[in-house]
């Protein structure tokens, strides 16, 4: 769904996540979340950092559970709600 990266800034750098794809039935595309979007935080936090990372940072949290996502859209800085689904992919 998504590729993980480090942003610089004049203040440091931070980590993004870029959304790859999006599944039409899923959590992610029912809160309007689209491919191309760079998600910044994610439920007021900044996107962990490896080794952790995003899919850590998204195991923290329970299926149920609403949290808001901020992100970039094109020039555009948005702030949307999802409510996280379960993982159908887990192993």
């Amino acid at each position: 769904m998504s590729n993980q990266e480090m942003r610089p800034t004049a203040q440091g750098s931070y980590q993004v996540l870029e959304v790859t794809a999006v599944d039409p039935a899923g959590p992610a595309a029912k809160a309007g979340l689209r491919k191309g979007d760079v998600i910044r935080k994610f439920d007021g936090d900044k996107i962990w950092a490896p080794p952790q990372g995003f899919d850590e940072q998204l195991q923290s949290k329970k299926p149920g559970q609403v949290v808001k996502i901020e992100l970039e859209r094109g020039s555009q800085m948005l702030t949307v709600t999802a409510t996280l689904g379960t993982n159908t992919q887990a192993k």
